[in-house]
């Protein structure tokens, strides 16, 4: 399954082989309307590259020491929480309530304090279903976990390859209660070619057409015709189901110049249209999530829930938020910090707004009804994405955070209590 391959079809056959071909054998296929080839298959690149020669650099423990003296940290924001690694020290996660008049309430969670880093072998992790080399970092003696009966929290960094980055944090995962993952890609570990991706070499088959025969197969030519014409009426209907392309990984938030000059010549017509745009502020598209046990759906301005599919029991869903817009704006009114929609500093757009969702169904630990803010969110990062997920921060307390491009435009309508509708500068689509 490592060995690609690509088919391509040159044409009528060249008298000689290119200098430096390699052939290893050569075959005469015939189509069902007998149209008639010469195919050339190659050595495998996989067999006949030769060995790369020894490295004698620095170790990746002596290569990562510079991310050691920085004095800065790395920092990952989120809706609700922001990460903060200070390579070499620790790892915390952290949230900063902030309301007019009122001292900042923070929430925090040290994950891990550093133990170690090895290298003495090369280990791997699939990242997108690749295989990256990693030089990982241990960090114990974190905040006592409750659900662990008072354990520290442990995490693991995974520091991987990548020529352009800057020792950013690209993912946080909770792997097991408590024990946490963290993939940092750092430049630093470039220069060992132990730690860089491999690329993947592709063996080109060429299939030259023989007398009257056309350079490609007829039938093959309608083949690609027909998936054209797929291709190009799925974009018109994928400008409603990207509603449902939803990540459930979280991208890094940047706030380089570059992405914000992206975002800004972004327009939301690019991927939807008038009509989706009502749909979904009627909620009549619904967005689901969640991977475990509980699955969520997110219906705009009708309700939160919780829910579970058994083919045998049915399914079992818990209300944990319904919409009520002078609910909202009561809270709004008593919240102005959170409830006030979030603007670029640079530009001045609104990045997020919060939405409050109430009378959820009554929590057996609180005696109160369940509740949860709705955080719409404009990313930056991929046109073709919803990110949706649901985290519950305080018992019967949840936060649904979603975040797309596709609601930076609506976002921009958003008023003084964050409530939004279609953006006036649509157009109709196809």
């Amino acid at each position: 399954d490592s060995v690609l391959f690509h088919l391509s079809w040159p044409g009528p056959e060249l008298e000689s082989p290119p200098p430096g071909s390699r052939i290893a054998e050569t075959i005469e296929v015939s189509t069902a309307d007998n149209e008639r080839y010469r195919c050339t298959l190659p050595v495998p690149l996989s067999e006949t590259e030769d060995s790369e020669e020894e490295y004698l650099g620095l170790s990746a423990a002596q290569l990562m020491k510079p991310i050691y003296r920085q004095v800065s940290c790395t920092y990952r924001i989120e809706t609700y929480w922001t990460y903060e690694l200070c390579h070499g020290k620790y790892i915390r996660q952290y949230h900063e309530e902030k309301e007019t008049g009122k001292k900042i309430k923070l929430q925090e969670y040290y994950l891990g304090r550093f133990q170690s880093a090895e290298g003495m072998c090369v280990p791997y992790r699939k990242l997108d279903g690749i295989d990256m080399p990693f030089f990982p970092e241990f960090m114990a003696d974190g905040t006592p976990c409750d659900l662990k009966s008072g354990v520290p929290r442990t995490a693991l960094i995974l520091y991987m390859c990548h020529p352009d980055s800057k020792n950013e944090i690209v993912s946080v995962e909770e792997v097991t209660t408590c024990n946490y993952e963290i993939i940092v890609f750092t430049p630093l570990l470039c220069q060992h070619p132990d730690y860089r991706q491999k690329d993947t070499p592709v063996n080109n088959i060429h299939c030259h057409a023989i007398s009257d025969a056309p350079v490609k197969p007829k039938t093959l030519q309608q083949v690609e015709r027909e998936a054209q014409q797929i291709q190009t009426q799925s974009q018109r209907v994928g400008q409603r189901q990207i509603f449902y392309n939803y990540l459930l990984s979280f991208d890094n938030v940047s706030t380089s110049s570059s992405s914000e000059q992206a975002t800004k010549g972004f327009q939301i017509t690019s991927l939807t249209d008038r009509q989706v745009l009502e749909e979904f502020l009627r909620g009549e598209y619904c967005l689901k999530g969640g991977t475990g046990w509980w699955k969520h759906e997110f219906c705009y301005g009708k309700h939160v829930q919780q829910y579970h599919e058994d083919q045998k029991l049915g399914n079992t869903v818990i209300s944990i938020g319904t919409w009520n817009k002078q609910e909202h704006l009561d809270w709004a009114k008593d919240n102005p910090g959170q409830a006030t929609p979030r603007r670029h500093r640079d530009d001045g757009k609104v990045r997020m707004v919060t939405h409050y969702y109430g009378h959820g169904d009554m929590c057996d630990v609180t005696g109160r009804p369940r509740e949860v803010l709705v955080k719409l969110k404009c990313k930056t990062s991929d046109k073709h994405s919803v990110t949706i997920y649901l985290i519950e921060p305080n018992t019967c307390e949840y936060i649904l955070g979603v975040e797309s491009p596709i609601i930076c435009s609506l976002l921009d309508t958003a008023d003084e209590n964050g409530l939004l509708s279609v953006p006036t500068d649509t157009v109709k689509g196809p």
